[in-house]
């Protein structure tokens, strides 16, 4: 590969979708390219097809899977997720750096696959924070919240897989975090941010 594959992972709720719009729509980085997921999942409201996800029915995912279309693929909530394989090589052997969108399971089999990939973890700055977005977003019932909270708990305890932290307080400077990562590798450093999860986990103070 001639190009660069960075892989960009959060969990639900921290704000991911909007980093990456705001991202390109800043243009501060010409040569990055958008990898568009292929999911089964139904499009959320102001979704678009072809922008957000490449969205399809599970019979042809299922035959993808099968002609090796994928470079990973993950099922989360009965939903498929993948990484079109042939899109993201041709930008790559061409030169462009590509940016792709996974949950943790996917970073981590494009870590095996691409061991130079450069890993970001994105995340709001407490856990009580991305509680709170997921349930005010009111895209998902109670049950559903719950489940991804405890999907968020269990994505976190694989932090380290990831090469940079990002912490979403502010989406300006969320952006400018990733901006710096993508010119010129400076960022939070995974491995040296392990006294930002007991405050992330800290549970506020009752009056």
């Amino acid at each position: 590969m001639t190009g660069s594959l960075y892989v960009i992972s959060a969990p639900s709720g921290a704000g991911k979708t909007s980093t990456i719009r705001a991202l390109f729509d800043r243009r501060m980085c010409p040569r990055l390219e958008y990898s568009v997921s292929y999911t089964t999942r139904k499009p959320r409201p102001r979704e678009e097809d072809g922008r957000d996800y490449n969205f399809i029915d599970q019979n042809l995912f299922l035959d993808m899977i099968e002609k090796d279309g994928f470079l990973e693929w993950t099922k989360v909530f009965d939903r498929y997720y993948g990484t079109g394989r042939d899109w993201v090589l041709s930008r790559l052997n061409g030169g462009k750096d590509v940016l792709v969108d996974v949950d943790v399971v996917g970073a981590g089999a494009l870590r095996e696959r691409y061991p130079e990939a450069i890993l970001i973890f994105l995340v709001p700055p407490t856990f009580e924070e991305l509680a709170r977005r997921l349930i005010n977003r009111r895209t998902e019932d109670p049950e559903e919240v719950h489940r991804r909270l405890a999907q968020a708990s269990w994505e976190i305890d694989r932090r380290m897989i990831f090469n940079y932290l990002v912490i979403n307080d502010c989406l300006e400077e969320a952006v400018a975090e990733v901006e710096r990562i993508l010119l010129g590798g400076k960022g939070r450093r995974m491995a040296d941010e392990e006294e930002f999860w007991p405050k992330f986990f800290r549970k506020p103070k009752s009056n």
